[in-house]
């Protein structure tokens, strides 16, 4: 009989995670039964397909309370001043303190089931779906993000050997606001200090950064890329010429990721102004629902009579190759708002399609990218007028450029080669 892992998803984008696709592929061609459980919003917002019979999807559904407040666009989760959010933060910090200088390890209580039930009844309700399942004795469980993490050890039997928590983002506590944030918080110091509890992260800096904010063991820590498990070299292509009906004699420059504003997409289209006339600028997304978004109202108003496009339909993770393929250059700009933003390099979905795609980066000026990249692959930007100068020098230098981004996947994003690291290191052997 094969042995079954569990893949616990609660508020994050399966459809789009190329790492964590990569993960449930690869145990399933090695003949690991996959249950994923995932919040219903999170697989409609981005759904995905797999084809292995070995994998299984169990939808946990929204109670009345998570579809009210997902229709109300998260204002009451999200607002800072609200009594509600004050009082749970004002609980949860005592317990908190409490826990902390009394050196009491975490641990899943009654407390933390009341506080649930009472502020988070949607999360609430996903972790007693999926308790339904407990008597399957997982012995190895993935939880990704803190709610799928705390989810995870909730989950776990006698027979569960490790739990592993995909760590996807760094979550401060000092920066901590929401509710919600603040949730994450808590739970992630809950899953921590379990004693089966092993992180995989995505690159080895975010392990650095976390382990010295939580003094968490490097060893039992392992590195798993953003990248897709099988990719190959992906030529160039002319899907966004087709779909957008672009003049083939122009250059395309391409933001393909969420469309916010940290992503600084208003400073690209504003430096339009200058650049060279045969470029064009394209924006995709795999969020339909996000031209009702103020922000992208915004960007259509500032967009008006210049040669920017928009495309919001999701696709397949081998058809956004396709995509990608066919631009020119691509964009990778953060605002360095905290640690999850500077030390983004290779954590972001976005540079490792990029560079499987030999499409060369602009990028701001960031740290951790401009160790990654050093100017071989693609050229930081200290201001956004400095675009078009970087739009004419890498074209006048395009193979130097398109050769370095290929070498830099291969190098730094060969999944399989991590992925034998990180299997070597769990319980879970066929």
């Amino acid at each position: 009989m094969s042995s079954i892992i569990a893949i616990v998803i609660i508020n994050y984008p399966l459809g789009v995670s190329s790492m964590l696709i990569s993960t449930i592929e690869e145990f399933a061609e090695r003949g690991y039964k996959v249950d994923i459980f995932i919040d219903q919003f999170e697989f409609n917002y981005s759904p995905i397909v797999f084809h292995n019979k070995n994998i299984s999807i169990h939808l946990l559904f929204d109670s009345f309370y998570g579809n009210y407040k997902r229709s109300a666009n998260s204002k009451l989760n999200n607002s800072k001043t609200s009594i509600r959010s004050r009082l749970f933060s004002s609980i949860l910090l005592l317990k908190n303190l409490g826990f902390y200088y009394l050196s009491i390890p975490f641990k899943s209580s009654n407390w933390i089931k009341e506080l649930l039930n009472i502020f988070f009844p949607d999360y609430a309700n996903y972790i007693k779906q999926i308790l339904k399942y407990k008597n399957n004795n997982y012995n190895y469980i993935i939880g990704v993000e803190p709610k799928g993490a705390y989810a995870a050890i909730m989950l776990a039997s006698k027979t569960t050997k490790m739990v592993s928590y995909f760590n996807m983002e760094l979550f401060q506590f000092s920066k901590s606001h929401s509710r919600d944030k603040y949730l994450r918080e808590v739970l992630e110091k809950i899953t921590i200090q379990h004693k089966l509890c092993n992180i995989v992260f995505p690159n080895e800096n975010r392990r650095d950064i976390f382990s010295k904010i939580n003094n968490f063991p490097k060893r039992k820590t392992n590195i798993l890329p953003v990248a897709e498990r099988l990719a190959k070299k992906t030529e160039p292509s002319d899907y966004l010429y087709k779909i957008l009906n672009i003049d083939k004699t122009k250059k395309i420059v391409l933001y393909a990721g969420n469309i916010v504003e940290w992503a600084m997409c208003l400073e690209v289209i504003q430096s339009m102004v200058n650049w060279p006339l045969n470029y064009v600028l394209v924006f995709h997304t795999y969020v339909p629902e996000i031209r009702n978004d103020p922000y992208f109202q915004q960007l259509l108003k500032e967009a008006k009579d210049l040669p920017v496009y928009f495309s919001t339909n999701p696709l397949d993770i081998s058809e956004l190759s396709k995509l990608i393929s066919s631009a020119f250059i691509g964009l990778l700009f953060y605002r360095p708002k905290d640690e999850n933003f500077i030390e983004i390099a290779m954590s972001s979905n976005k540079l490792s399609s990029y560079l499987k795609c030999g499409v060369p980066i602009l990028y701001n000026n960031n740290s951790s990218l401009n160790g990654l990249i050093q100017k071989k692959c693609g050229l930081p930007i200290d201001n956004f007028s400095e675009i078009s100068t970087a739009l004419e020098t890498i074209s006048k230098n395009y193979n130097y450029f398109k050769n370095n981004a290929y070498e830099l996947y291969d190098a730094k994003f060969n999944f399989i080669y991590y992925f034998n690291i990180f299997y070597n290191n769990t319980p879970v052997k066929i």
